[in-house]
Protein backbone atom coordinates (compact mmCIF):
# COMPACT_ATOMS: atom_id res chain seq x y z
CA UNK A 1 0.00 0.00 0.00
CA UNK A 2 2.30 2.40 0.96
CA UNK A 3 6.04 3.44 3.22
CA UNK A 4 5.47 6.36 4.58
CA UNK A 5 8.67 8.32 5.81
CA UNK A 6 8.64 11.42 7.52
CA UNK A 7 12.33 13.17 7.28
CA UNK A 8 12.95 15.91 10.03
CA UNK A 9 9.72 17.68 9.55
CA UNK A 10 9.29 20.85 11.53
CA UNK A 11 6.18 23.13 11.86
CA UNK A 12 6.76 26.40 13.41
CA UNK A 13 4.14 29.02 14.31
CA UNK A 14 6.14 32.29 14.83
CA UNK A 15 8.86 31.10 17.77
CA UNK A 16 6.38 28.27 18.88
CA UNK A 17 8.03 24.78 17.21
CA UNK A 18 4.82 22.69 16.78
CA UNK A 19 6.77 20.05 15.19
CA UNK A 20 10.34 19.70 16.16
CA UNK A 21 12.73 17.67 13.27
CA UNK A 22 10.36 14.90 13.97
CA UNK A 23 11.90 11.61 11.81
CA UNK A 24 9.51 8.27 11.43
CA UNK A 25 9.63 5.46 9.30
CA UNK A 26 6.46 3.81 8.78
CA UNK A 27 6.74 0.38 7.01
CA UNK A 28 3.92 -0.99 4.72
CA UNK A 29 0.95 -2.09 6.29
CA UNK A 30 2.38 -0.91 9.72
CA UNK A 31 -0.03 0.74 12.20
CA UNK A 32 1.44 3.09 13.94
CA UNK A 33 0.34 5.73 17.06
CA UNK A 34 1.08 9.17 17.47
CA UNK A 35 0.59 9.37 21.59
CA UNK A 36 0.82 12.49 23.49
CA UNK A 37 -0.92 15.10 25.14
CA UNK A 38 -2.65 17.82 23.92
CA UNK A 39 -0.72 20.32 22.27
CA UNK A 40 2.90 18.17 21.63
CA UNK A 41 2.75 17.96 17.66
CA UNK A 42 0.90 14.64 17.38
CA UNK A 43 -2.39 16.35 15.05
CA UNK A 44 0.02 18.44 13.36
CA UNK A 45 2.31 15.98 12.06
CA UNK A 46 -1.24 14.06 10.48
CA UNK A 47 -2.35 16.86 8.88
CA UNK A 48 1.27 17.53 7.26
CA UNK A 49 1.51 13.68 5.92
CA UNK A 50 -2.32 14.45 5.00
CA UNK A 51 -1.40 17.89 3.24
CA UNK A 52 -3.96 20.49 5.33
CA UNK A 53 -0.99 22.11 6.92
CA UNK A 54 2.24 23.01 5.13
CA UNK A 55 5.29 22.04 6.86
CA UNK A 56 8.26 24.54 7.62
CA UNK A 57 10.68 22.21 6.60
CA UNK A 58 11.78 18.40 5.99
CA UNK A 59 10.35 15.74 3.79
CA UNK A 60 7.28 13.93 3.57
CA UNK A 61 7.32 10.46 0.85
CA UNK A 62 4.97 7.44 0.07
CA UNK A 63 7.02 5.31 -2.02
CA UNK A 64 9.47 7.50 -2.93
CA UNK A 65 6.93 9.90 -4.13
CA UNK A 66 6.99 13.45 -2.77
CA UNK A 67 4.52 14.77 -0.78
CA UNK A 68 6.49 17.49 0.67
CA UNK A 69 10.35 18.53 0.15
CA UNK A 70 11.01 21.97 2.29
CA UNK A 71 14.44 22.05 0.20
CA UNK A 72 13.03 21.79 -2.59
CA UNK A 73 9.96 23.98 -2.27
CA UNK A 74 7.84 21.08 -3.45
CA UNK A 75 4.50 20.28 -2.24
CA UNK A 76 1.90 17.70 -3.82
CA UNK A 77 -1.73 19.09 -3.07
CA UNK A 78 -3.71 16.94 -0.72
CA UNK A 79 -5.94 15.81 -3.46
CA UNK A 80 -3.29 13.79 -5.28
CA UNK A 81 -1.81 12.37 -2.36
CA UNK A 82 -4.56 9.72 -2.16
CA UNK A 83 -4.70 9.40 2.10
CA UNK A 84 -7.88 8.64 3.60
CA UNK A 85 -8.52 10.87 6.82
CA UNK A 86 -10.72 10.09 9.42
CA UNK A 87 -11.68 13.04 12.09
CA UNK A 88 -12.80 13.54 15.31
CA UNK A 89 -15.87 14.84 14.75
CA UNK A 90 -16.43 12.08 11.48
CA UNK A 91 -17.42 15.20 9.36
CA UNK A 92 -20.34 13.38 7.51
CA UNK A 93 -22.47 15.50 5.15
CA UNK A 94 -25.95 16.02 7.04
CA UNK A 95 -27.66 16.92 4.24
CA UNK A 96 -26.83 13.51 2.36
CA UNK A 97 -27.34 9.57 2.86
CA UNK A 98 -24.61 7.10 4.25
CA UNK A 99 -24.52 6.24 0.18
CA UNK A 100 -24.25 9.87 -0.89
CA UNK A 101 -21.70 10.85 1.68
CA UNK A 102 -19.72 7.67 -0.02
CA UNK A 103 -20.47 8.73 -3.34
CA UNK A 104 -18.95 11.75 -3.12
CA UNK A 105 -15.22 11.38 -2.86
CA UNK A 106 -16.06 9.21 -6.01
CA UNK A 107 -17.63 11.70 -7.71
CA UNK A 108 -14.93 14.03 -7.24
CA UNK A 109 -12.69 11.41 -8.47
CA UNK A 110 -14.94 10.88 -11.67
CA UNK A 111 -15.81 7.11 -10.94
CA UNK A 112 -17.95 5.63 -13.27
CA UNK A 113 -21.91 5.13 -11.61
CA UNK A 114 -21.24 2.09 -12.23
CA UNK A 115 -17.92 1.24 -10.30
CA UNK A 116 -19.03 3.47 -7.74
CA UNK A 117 -22.20 0.87 -6.86
CA UNK A 118 -19.51 -1.43 -6.54
CA UNK A 119 -17.16 0.27 -4.25
CA UNK A 120 -19.82 1.38 -1.86
CA UNK A 121 -21.56 -1.63 -0.97
CA UNK A 122 -17.66 -3.13 -0.34
CA UNK A 123 -16.97 -0.43 1.63
CA UNK A 124 -20.04 -0.43 3.64
CA UNK A 125 -19.91 -4.31 3.82
CA UNK A 126 -16.69 -3.88 5.09
CA UNK A 127 -17.57 -2.02 8.00
CA UNK A 128 -21.22 -4.04 8.69
CA UNK A 129 -23.21 -0.93 7.70
CA UNK A 130 -24.72 -2.08 4.20
CA UNK A 131 -28.10 -2.41 5.51
CA UNK A 132 -27.86 1.92 6.09
CA UNK A 133 -27.07 3.17 2.96
CA UNK A 134 -30.50 5.43 2.72
CA UNK A 135 -30.10 6.74 6.20
CA UNK A 136 -29.70 10.09 7.27
CA UNK A 137 -26.21 10.85 9.56
CA UNK A 138 -28.82 11.66 12.49
CA UNK A 139 -30.67 8.85 11.94
CA UNK A 140 -27.84 7.09 12.80
CA UNK A 141 -25.56 6.27 16.33
CA UNK A 142 -22.02 7.48 17.24
CA UNK A 143 -20.52 4.16 16.35
CA UNK A 144 -22.40 3.80 12.92
CA UNK A 145 -21.29 7.41 12.52
CA UNK A 146 -17.79 6.37 12.62
CA UNK A 147 -18.25 3.41 10.92
CA UNK A 148 -19.43 5.48 8.19
CA UNK A 149 -16.74 7.94 7.94
CA UNK A 150 -14.43 5.20 8.04
CA UNK A 151 -16.04 3.45 4.80
CA UNK A 152 -15.90 7.09 3.22
CA UNK A 153 -12.46 6.81 3.85
CA UNK A 154 -11.84 3.13 1.81
CA UNK A 155 -14.06 3.64 -0.38
CA UNK A 156 -11.49 5.75 -2.77
CA UNK A 157 -9.27 3.18 -2.00
CA UNK A 158 -6.54 5.26 -0.13
CA UNK A 159 -2.28 4.56 -0.34
CA UNK A 160 -2.49 5.74 3.51
CA UNK A 161 -5.61 5.65 6.46
CA UNK A 162 -4.78 8.54 8.69
CA UNK A 163 -6.98 8.41 11.86
CA UNK A 164 -7.14 11.78 14.53
CA UNK A 165 -8.93 10.59 17.59
CA UNK A 166 -11.88 8.83 15.60
CA UNK A 167 -13.34 7.20 18.91
CA UNK A 168 -12.82 9.95 21.31
CA UNK A 169 -16.83 10.62 21.17
CA UNK A 170 -17.93 6.84 21.80
CA UNK A 171 -18.77 5.92 25.15
CA UNK A 172 -16.01 3.83 27.23
CA UNK A 173 -17.77 0.01 26.22
CA UNK A 174 -18.39 1.18 22.36
CA UNK A 175 -15.04 2.22 22.55
CA UNK A 176 -13.68 -1.54 23.37
CA UNK A 177 -15.56 -2.86 20.48
CA UNK A 178 -14.69 -0.38 18.09
CA UNK A 179 -10.67 -0.88 19.03
CA UNK A 180 -11.27 -4.45 18.59
CA UNK A 181 -12.80 -4.00 15.20
CA UNK A 182 -10.83 -1.29 13.57
CA UNK A 183 -7.32 -3.67 14.62
CA UNK A 184 -9.38 -6.50 12.93
CA UNK A 185 -10.32 -4.42 9.54
CA UNK A 186 -6.54 -2.89 9.62
CA UNK A 187 -5.28 -6.39 9.57
CA UNK A 188 -7.53 -7.74 6.66
CA UNK A 189 -7.02 -4.78 4.66
CA UNK A 190 -3.47 -4.31 5.37
CA UNK A 191 -3.78 -0.55 5.06
CA UNK A 192 -0.82 1.53 6.30
CA UNK A 193 -1.88 3.58 9.25
CA UNK A 194 -1.26 6.72 11.37
CA UNK A 195 -3.54 7.26 14.28
CA UNK A 196 -3.60 9.68 16.57
CA UNK A 197 -4.57 9.76 20.11
CA UNK A 198 -3.91 10.85 23.64
CA UNK A 199 -5.37 7.47 25.00
CA UNK A 200 -2.61 5.09 26.49
CA UNK A 201 -5.32 2.20 25.96
CA UNK A 202 -6.02 2.74 22.41
CA UNK A 203 -2.65 3.44 21.63
CA UNK A 204 -1.31 -0.16 23.39
CA UNK A 205 -3.73 -2.25 22.29
CA UNK A 206 -4.02 -1.08 18.53
CA UNK A 207 -0.49 -0.41 17.59
CA UNK A 208 2.55 -2.10 15.94
CA UNK A 209 4.47 0.72 17.14
CA UNK A 210 3.71 3.94 19.16
CA UNK A 211 5.64 7.23 18.59
CA UNK A 212 5.57 9.26 21.31
CA UNK A 213 5.76 12.98 21.44
CA UNK A 214 6.24 15.78 23.82
CA UNK A 215 6.86 19.89 23.00
CA UNK A 216 6.72 19.17 19.71
CA UNK A 217 9.89 16.43 19.55
CA UNK A 218 9.58 12.54 19.24
CA UNK A 219 10.96 11.32 22.49
CA UNK A 220 10.98 7.35 21.91
CA UNK A 221 9.50 4.94 19.24
CA UNK A 222 9.10 1.61 19.79
CA UNK A 223 6.53 -1.47 20.16
CA UNK A 224 3.91 -1.02 22.75
CA UNK A 225 5.70 -3.84 24.86
CA UNK A 226 9.26 -1.54 24.53
CA UNK A 227 7.32 1.47 25.51
CA UNK A 228 5.91 0.23 28.67
CA UNK A 229 8.48 -1.75 30.05
CA UNK A 230 11.40 0.25 29.26
CA UNK A 231 10.21 4.02 29.09
CA UNK A 232 13.32 6.25 27.93
CA UNK A 233 12.16 9.08 30.54
CA UNK A 234 9.95 9.81 33.67
CA UNK A 235 7.62 11.41 31.29
CA UNK A 236 6.95 8.06 29.04
CA UNK A 237 6.81 6.05 32.35
CA UNK A 238 4.01 8.23 33.59
CA UNK A 239 2.39 8.76 29.88
CA UNK A 240 2.59 4.96 29.48
CA UNK A 241 0.66 3.67 32.03
CA UNK A 242 0.55 5.08 36.09
CA UNK A 243 3.85 5.33 37.73
CA UNK A 244 4.61 6.03 40.94
CA UNK A 245 8.13 8.06 41.58
CA UNK A 246 10.52 8.10 43.83
CA UNK A 247 13.38 10.29 44.65
CA UNK A 248 17.04 9.53 45.96
CA UNK A 249 20.75 9.69 45.50
CA UNK A 250 22.56 6.92 43.53
CA UNK A 251 24.68 4.98 44.81
CA UNK A 252 26.82 1.66 43.57
CA UNK A 253 26.26 0.63 39.64
CA UNK A 254 25.99 -3.08 39.74
CA UNK A 255 25.48 -4.96 36.54
CA UNK A 256 23.27 -1.86 35.66
CA UNK A 257 21.41 -2.37 38.84
CA UNK A 258 22.23 0.75 41.15
CA UNK A 259 21.56 1.08 45.15
CA UNK A 260 19.15 4.59 45.53
CA UNK A 261 19.35 6.46 49.01
CA UNK A 262 15.23 7.78 49.55
CA UNK A 263 16.28 8.46 53.00
CA UNK A 264 18.53 8.16 55.64
CA UNK A 265 18.69 4.44 56.72
CA UNK A 266 16.09 3.85 53.56
CA UNK A 267 17.50 2.27 50.51
CA UNK A 268 16.28 0.45 47.41
CA UNK A 269 17.92 -1.05 43.87
CA UNK A 270 16.87 -0.08 40.61
CA UNK A 271 17.64 -0.37 37.00
CA UNK A 272 19.73 2.16 35.99
CA UNK A 273 18.97 4.25 32.65
CA UNK A 274 21.78 6.01 30.92
CA UNK A 275 23.05 9.21 32.82
CA UNK A 276 22.38 8.01 36.11
CA UNK A 277 25.88 8.45 38.63
CA UNK A 278 26.62 7.75 41.99
CA UNK A 279 26.26 10.74 44.06
CA UNK A 280 24.00 12.43 41.71
CA UNK A 281 20.05 12.73 41.98
CA UNK A 282 17.85 10.33 40.28
CA UNK A 283 14.18 9.50 40.13
CA UNK A 284 12.80 6.09 40.69
CA UNK A 285 9.80 5.10 38.24
CA UNK A 286 7.78 1.67 39.75
CA UNK A 287 4.38 0.67 38.77
CA UNK A 288 0.86 0.22 41.27
CA UNK A 289 0.93 -3.19 39.75
CA UNK A 290 4.48 -4.17 40.28
CA UNK A 291 3.77 -3.24 44.09
CA UNK A 292 3.25 -6.30 46.23
CA UNK A 293 2.18 -6.79 50.15
CA UNK A 294 4.58 -8.42 52.25
CA UNK A 295 3.11 -11.60 53.95
CA UNK A 296 3.52 -14.17 56.52
CA UNK A 297 6.69 -15.79 54.18
CA UNK A 298 8.82 -12.43 54.42
CA UNK A 299 10.17 -10.36 51.65
CA UNK A 300 11.22 -12.31 48.71
CA UNK A 301 15.08 -12.72 48.29
CA UNK A 302 16.61 -9.46 46.30
CA UNK A 303 13.46 -7.24 46.56
CA UNK A 304 13.39 -4.36 48.11
CA UNK A 305 11.25 -3.55 51.23
CA UNK A 306 9.48 -0.34 52.03
CA UNK A 307 7.09 -0.05 55.16
CA UNK A 308 4.59 2.58 54.43
CA UNK A 309 2.26 4.75 56.02
CA UNK A 310 -1.94 4.60 54.63
CA UNK A 311 -3.09 7.82 53.60
CA UNK A 312 -6.12 6.54 52.25
CA UNK A 313 -8.12 3.72 50.08
CA UNK A 314 -10.13 3.39 47.11
CA UNK A 315 -12.92 0.99 46.20
CA UNK A 316 -12.69 -0.27 42.41
CA UNK A 317 -15.22 -3.19 43.16
CA UNK A 318 -12.97 -6.37 42.15
CA UNK A 319 -9.56 -4.71 43.70
CA UNK A 320 -8.69 -2.05 46.49
CA UNK A 321 -6.84 1.41 45.33
CA UNK A 322 -4.61 2.52 48.67
CA UNK A 323 -2.65 5.86 48.77
CA UNK A 324 0.47 5.17 50.67
CA UNK A 325 3.10 7.41 52.04
CA UNK A 326 6.80 6.40 51.91
CA UNK A 327 9.44 8.54 53.11
CA UNK A 328 7.07 11.71 52.45
CA UNK A 329 6.23 10.44 49.32
CA UNK A 330 2.54 9.62 48.04
CA UNK A 331 2.83 6.43 46.21
CA UNK A 332 -0.13 4.41 44.65
CA UNK A 333 -1.00 0.43 45.36
CA UNK A 334 -3.70 -1.71 44.55
CA UNK A 335 -4.56 -4.88 46.48
CA UNK A 336 -7.42 -7.27 46.93
CA UNK A 337 -7.65 -7.20 49.99
CA UNK A 338 -9.23 -4.51 52.30
CA UNK A 339 -6.22 -3.38 54.97
CA UNK A 340 -6.78 -2.15 57.92
CA UNK A 341 -4.57 -0.19 60.38
CA UNK A 342 -2.36 2.40 59.05
CA UNK A 343 1.18 0.66 58.30
CA UNK A 344 1.58 -1.52 55.01
CA UNK A 345 4.99 -3.39 54.46
CA UNK A 346 5.54 -3.52 50.31
CA UNK A 347 8.01 -5.00 48.83
CA UNK A 348 9.27 -4.38 44.52
CA UNK A 349 12.10 -6.25 42.73
CA UNK A 350 14.73 -3.91 41.44
CA UNK A 351 14.02 -5.45 37.67
CA UNK A 352 10.42 -3.82 38.36
CA UNK A 353 11.87 -0.35 38.78
CA UNK A 354 14.01 2.14 36.70
CA UNK A 355 16.37 4.93 37.60
CA UNK A 356 16.53 7.93 35.93
CA UNK A 357 18.80 11.22 36.29
CA UNK A 358 16.33 13.71 38.07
Amino acid sequence: MGKLVIDNLCKHFGDVKAVDNVSITVEDGEFLTLLGPSGCGKSTTLFAVAGLDRPTSGRILVDDVVFYDGAQQATMPPEKRNCGLVFQSYALWPHMTVRGNLAFPLEIRKISKSDQQKRIHDALALVEMDNYQDRYPHELSGGQQQRVALARTLVYEPRLMLLDEPLSNLDAKLRIRARRWLKDLQGRLGLTTIYVTHDQIEALTLSDRIAVMEGGKLVQLGTPEEIYSTPISPFVADFIGASNFLDGFAGDDSDGVVSIALHEGVCIRAKARPGVAKGKAVRVAVRPENIRLVNGNGVPTGSNALTASIRDRDYLGARFQYILDVCGTEIRMEAEQLLEGDKVEISFTPEDCIAFPA
